[in-house]
């Protein structure tokens, strides 16, 4: 085999914004497998559309400055700012540690990268419901303009544990999950990998959402295959000790983000609080196969669980999925032992079939619920081709055996289809509609 691709060993921040990222064309991953939150409001907040109006109107005040020799309008000037301004002191009380708002949001329009006590900070402000929506719009957009750092996502991660449901599942656990956001609408390839890898024997506790763009998120898609969500806790771990595989519904151990929705409602754009639900698995997997659809963006996620000191792959194909794709080559960095090193996949050296992107699309939730049962029960064709591979990698993260990456996708893959073919995968998930059903 010929040897892949490898880069060098990053313990520190793999995936800062350099060159390498640049040409791939960052899509915002708003594809419904992100962390959107409940859609709640809060008296104080403004109603759908004041939050645009404020900042337009923010913006106007903006406008006109004064020349240096023009003291009058100087004056006049300092004082509309002020006014543009204020919607960012709102509430803003004596917080630790000295931070403020301005003090955060004015670090990241000077491109300034932040600690992760100020992300940590800035996070808890907004998850206590202490954030104004202008203030929350602001961190999000500059933030995600500036781009992220490891320690900045670490930040912000921390403080998203802090306000979560707390859960316990006992054993070495895999979650299979990717951000969305890469326009495919594909199937629910990371949905039907996790069933099929906890057919294989591997505890999956999965993470995901509803779609927020997409015509079907994990969430849909699992609700239309007889799948409760409604679950406490107790009971989530109860289901992975009975069917071996379990799903924690974001918007349910994550509430606190409800605080943040209006202010994403009104952006409309893919910002960080897009990449969060990968990396926020309140299970906190040993071993974690995400896919990440912004090239940028995976190296950060690959350092943030290089620091936690768990074993992942994180991976995005060269045709812009957010999986292991079988169109084209994928670019995969390797977490392990607080180390990231980068390789690259090519599906044709694993003997799989080459695909197209076209037999890979997929519909409503309806429509996916019924390719995963059509999957299960043994169709072969281009989804299975991607299923199998990407069910593969998160079998061999979750093995984290020695070996070459090409060596291990195909003993993953090899278990992986044996799980499918005797049925073990499909018996897998009778068993989770049963124990979810309680």
């Amino acid at each position: 085999m010929a040897a892949a691709r490898r880069g060098a060993d990053r313990p520190g921040d793999p995936g800062r914004r350099g060159d390498p990222c640049r040409g791939h064309g960052c899509r915002p991953a708003d594809e419904g497998r992100d962390l959107p939150g409940a859609a709640g409001t809060r008296p104080d907040r403004p109603a759908a559309g004041q939050l645009a109006r404020d900042l337009v109107a923010g913006g106007r005040r903006r406008l006109a400055p004064a020349g240096p020799d023009r003291a009058g309008r100087g004056r006049r000037t300092a004082a509309a700012l002020e006014g543009a301004c204020s919607g960012l002191r709102r509430g803003v009380s004596a917080p630790s540690g000295g931070q403020t708002w301005p003090d955060v949001l004015s670090g990241l329009v000077q491109r300034r990268d932040l600690t992760a006590e100020q992300t940590a900070w800035a996070m808890g402000e907004i998850l206590a419901g202490a954030a104004t929506p202008v203030q929350i719009a602001g961190f999000a957009v500059a933030l995600r303009s500036k781009g992220e750092t490891v320690e900045e996502m670490q930040g912000l991660v921390d403080a998203m544990y802090e306000h979560a449901t707390p859960l316990t599942v006992e054993g070495r656990t895999l979650d299979v999950v990717g951000t969305g956001g890469d326009r495919s609408f594909s199937v629910n390839i990371s949905t039907m990998a996790a069933i099929v890898a906890a057919g294989a024997g591997v505890t999956v506790v999965k993470h995901g959402n509803r779609s927020a763009s997409s015509k079907a998120g994990s969430a849909d898609v699992l609700e239309q295959l007889g799948i409760r969500l409604d679950l406490t806790a107790e009971d989530v771990g109860r289901v992975a000790r009975q069917a071996g595989i379990t799903f924690c519904f974001a918007a349910a151990f994550h509430p606190a983000l409800r605080h943040a929705a209006v202010a994403r409602s009104e952006l409309g754009i893919g910002t960080t609080f897009n990449f969060l639900g990968p990396i926020a698995n309140p299970a906190k997997p040993a071993a974690q196969a995400i896919g990440c659809a912004d090239a940028r963006m995976a190296p950060v996620m690959a350092g943030v669980f290089a620091r936690r000191g768990v074993d992942a792959w994180v991976f995005r194909g060269d045709d812009g999925l957010d999986e292991l794709t079988t169109t084209t080559t994928s670019r995969l960095w390797l977490v392990h032992e607080g180390q990231v090193v980068e390789e690259t996949v090519d599906p044709a050296r694993l003997g799989v079939p080459v695909g197209t992107a076209e037999g890979l699309r997929g519909q409503d939730a309806a429509y996916n619920a019924e390719v995963v049962l059509r999957l299960l029960a043994g169709d072969r064709g281009p989804v299975r081709d991607a299923v199998l591979l990407n069910a593969g990698a998160a079998l061999a993260v979750h093995a984290a055996e020695d070996g070459s990456v090409e060596d291990r996708l195909i003993d993953g893959i090899r278990r992986a289809e044996a799980a499918v073919d005797s049925g073990a995968a499909q018996a897998t998930l009778e068993r989770w509609v049963a124990a979810a059903a309680g």
